[in-house]
C-alpha cells in the first residue's frame, strides 16, 4: 500500500526555517551612512556594536536615540512567471547612555543601552507549474499527487519579520594616549512571526492546498559578547579591530494551522567573527575602510557554514562649508552568507537533507547620509541605505527551483544630545 501524507499546508519546496535568515542593521545613523564600514571610526553610542574600545576616545556624555524604516521587495520566479512582494514597516532601532569617567591617565567610559540591529526579513510569492518527484503519494480529502505529476500554484505567498535586540552594557578604556580596549556584553531577546499559505491545484483541476495560513512564532534569547581595540596611529590616523565571540541563542517556536498548534525549540550557534578598520581625517574628508570576516563552523562539512566568509568596504564624510552639516556615503560588499546559524535540537546538529537555499549573487549595499548640527548639544543624523542580493531554492522532491531577487531600502534617523 502507498504511503500517505495529510498535507495541512506541508506541500512546499521548503518549510519553515528555524535557521532564520538575518540581516545586518547596525547601530546608529551615521555608521550606516558610510556603508556601516565604522571599526574604526565608532566612538559615539553606536560604538557599542561597532566598537566598544571607541568609547573610550568619547570625552563627553552622550543620550541616543534612533528610529528606523524599512521597505523590502522580493521578486520570485518559478518557471515562466515573476512576482512581486512588497513590505514596509517602521519601527525602534536603538536608544542609549554613555557616560565618561574622569581619570588621572587615560580614560573610562561606560555605555548601556537598547537597540535592534538584527532583522528577520523574508519574503515570498510566487504562482506556475512544478513537478513533484518525492517518493510518498501525498492527499487530501479530494485530491492526490503522485509521484511524476505536475502541480499548479495558484499562490504561495511566505512572509517572515521580526528583529533580535540586544539589550547592552559596555565600557572602553584608554589604557595609553593612543591606544584603548572595550567590551561590550549584550543580553539577545527578539521574535519573529512567520505566515505562510499556499493555493494549489493537481493537473486535474482538484484543490490540494486551500490556501488558509500556516502561522509561526519565535521567541529568541541568547548572549553577545564584542572585544574591540582601537589604536590611533596620529591624530588623523586610527585604526580598529572587533572580534565577535560566537552566539548562543535559544529558541522556542509554536506553530499554528487550522489542525492545531505544535511547540518545540532548539539551539542556534553562530560561528566567531569580526572586522578590522582604518580611518584618516583628512583637512576636506574623512575616509573609512572595513574588512570583516566569518569562520567556519567545525562541525559543518559542507554548504555556507562550513567556509570562511568575508566582505569589505569604504566610507567617506565631508563637511560642507560654510554650514553645520556632513555628509556621508559607503559601500560595503560581502560574500553572500544567508543563514550565519547552525541550528541544534536537543545538542544535535540538524541539517535538512532535502532543501537548499544558496545564495548565487554576493551582498551589496549602498548608503548615504547627513549630518546636522543643530546646537552646540544636539546632532541630527540621517542614513539611507540599498541593499540587494539574490538567492536560488532547491528541493529534492521538486523538479524546479525558485530564483528570487531581493531588494531593501532602509532608512535611520538619530538623535543625540552630548553634554
Amino acid at each position: 500500500m502507498k504511503k500517505t501524507l495529510f498535507l495541512a499546508g506541508a506541500i512546499i519546496t521548503s518549510v519553515f526555517a528555524e535557521t532564520p535568515l538575518v540581516t545586518v542593521d547596525g547601530i546608529g545613523a551615521r555608521a550606516l551612512g558610510m556603508g556601516n564600514n565604522y571599526t574604526a571610526r565608532a566612538t559615539d553610542y553606536s560604538a557599542v556594536f561597532w566598537n566598544p574600545a571607541g568609547l573610550a576616545f568619547n570625552p563627553s556624555r552622550e543620550i541616543h536615540v534612533g528610529l528606523g524604516v524599512t521597505s523590502s521587495m522580493s521578486t520570485t520566479e518559478l518557471g515562466t512567471f515573476s512576482t512581486d512582494f512588497p513590505k514596509s514597516s517602521i519601527h525602534f532601532s536603538s536608544a542609549g547612555l554613555v557616560r565618561s569617567i574622569p581619570t588621572k591617565q587615560g580614560g573610562l567610559t561606560f555605555a548601556f543601552g537598547y537597540s535592534t540591529p538584527y532583522s528577520f526579513n523574508d519574503l515570498q510569492r510566487f504562482k506556475g507549474h512544478d513537478t513533484y518527484l518525492g517518493i510518498h503519494t501525498l492527499v487530501n480529502d479530494s485530491a492526490i499527487l503522485y509521484p511524476g505529476d505536475a502541480l499548479f500554484y495558484q499562490d504561495f505567498k511566505q512572509n517572515i519579520h521580526g528583529k533580535l535586540g540586544l539589550f547592552t552594557g559596555a565600557a572602553g578604556w584608554q589604557v595609553a594616549e593612543r591606544l584603548s580596549f572595550g567590551l561590550s556584553a549584550s543580553f539577545i531577546y527578539g521574535n519573529s512571526t512567520a505566515t505562510k499559505s499556499i493555493l494549489s491545484y493537481t493537473k486535474n483541476g482538484h484543490l490540494l492546498d486551500d490556501g488558509s495560513d500556516v502561522r509561526s512564532q519565535t521567541r529568541y534569547t541568547g548572549f553577545d559578547i564584542r572585544l574591540g581595540g582601537m589604536y590611533k596611529i596620529t591624530d588623523n590616523f586610527s585604526s580598529g579591530v572587533r572580534i565577535e565571540i560566537p552566539q548562543t541563542i535559544r529558541y522556542y517556536n509554536k506553530i499554528s494551522d487550522a489542525f492545531g498548534t505544535d511547540k518545540y525549540n532548539g539551539t542556534l550557534k553562530s560561528s566567531l567573527s569580526g572586522a578590522f578598520g582604518l580611518a584618516y581625517t583628512f583637512p576636506f574628508s574623512t575616509i573609512s575602510a572595513d574588512a570583516q570576516f566569518r569562520s567556519p563552523n567545525p562541525e559543518i562539512d559542507d554548504g555556507d557554514l562550513s567556509h570562511w566568509k568575508a566582505g569589505a568596504g569604504a566610507g567617506i564624510e565631508i563637511p560642507i562649508p560654510k554650514t553645520n552639516a556632513l555628509i556621508r556615503g559607503g559601500y560595503s560588499w560581502k560574500q553572500s552568507d544567508l543563514f550565519p546559524y547552525a541550528e541544534y535540537q536537543r545538542e544535535k546538529l540538524i541539517i535538512d537533507e532535502i532543501n537548499t537555499i544558496e545564495g548565487t549573487d554576493d551582498v551589496h549595499m549602498f548608503t548615504a547620509g547627513a549630518t546636522m548640527i543643530v546646537s552646540d548639544a544636539i546632532l541630527l543624523e540621517l542614513a539611507y541605505s540599498n541593499t540587494r542580493f539574490s538567492s536560488t531554492s532547491r528541493s529534492a522532491e521538486w523538479l524546479s527551483s525558485i530564483d528570487k531577487k531581493n531588494i531593501y531600502h532602509k532608512g535611520n534617523i538619530s538623535v543625540s544630545v552630548q553634554y
